[in-house]
């Protein structure tokens, strides 16, 4: 087995970016199937297209543009998230003070998830990095449907009914803080002289850059960010034993 996986590395070592995508989209008609080494095969390919397209990229004005353009909406969709949570956490606590007779338990979840899946979500840019050997839609598919297990650290946020203070940064005139506010996220980034200018980057962007198989070109395309806040009310139900 690991030797065929050698042979399997080597072989799309060579490929070029659009041979290798084409390779991608044939084991991704198959992939619904999930076959186990299709599969594995499949996310190989992925992890490679992004390699092979971040050693290549250059960030030109255009490019720099477009990663402030993102990493800006992920970090103010972050804070949203995170005001909105607290906002009805703090409603859902008062309520559960007031001793309403449904809420035993609670749970207030904000996700920050990204748009990338067909035509209509892909952003068209004026020059095209990879010299049109990559084809962002079909790619923004498979990425859509294979990323969500990493993309689900995305979310941002959950905060219980039991959760105490040290469990979260906490202020008392602010709510839960944003831990992830104290680090500038900019580690393990190209050391690219281009992404000097931008003061900090946001935990979301690196998270995505460095956790996911979404490369530079396709960040940079991406144009939706959608925000969810929801809350979960529970009620507790117990057993009593009849009286004889």
């Amino acid at each position: 087995m690991l030797e065929n996986w050698k042979e399997f590395h080597a072989e799309i070592e060579k490929l070029s970016l659009s041979e290798l995508e084409m390779m991608i989209k044939d084991l991704y008609k198959v992939f619904p199937k999930k076959s186990t080494p299709n599969y594995d095969k499949l996310k190989t390919c992925l992890h490679h297209r992004k390699n092979l397209i971040n050693n290549n990229f250059k960030f030109t004005p255009e490019a720099v543009k477009h990663i402030v353009r993102f990493n800006t909406m992920l970090m103010e969709a972050r804070a949203k998230v995170l005001s909105r949570s607290n906002l009805l956490y703090q409603q859902m606590l008062l309520l559960k003070q007031q001793g309403d007779d449904f809420l035993d338990e609670f749970e207030v979840e904000g996700f920050v998830t990204i748009n990338f899946r067909d035509e209509g979500t892909v952003e068209i840019l004026d020059e095209d990095e990879n010299n049109g050997l990559s084809d962002y839609v079909a790619m923004s598919d498979v990425l859509d449907l294979t990323q969500s297990e990493s993309l689900s650290a995305l979310s941002g946020f959950s905060f219980r009914s039991d959760d105490v203070a040290y469990l979260h940064e906490y202020n008392e005139k602010f709510g839960f803080i944003d831990s992830t506010l104290n680090v500038n996220w900019s580690f393990e980034l190209p050391d690219a002289p281009e992404l000097s200018g931008i003061e900090y980057f946001g935990y979301n962007f690196h998270y995505l850059h460095c956790d996911s198989d979404y490369s530079f070109s396709d960040i940079i395309r991406i144009k939706d960010v959608r925000s969810e806040v929801k809350v979960t009310h529970t009620h507790l139900g117990y057993s009593v034993n009849p009286t004889d």
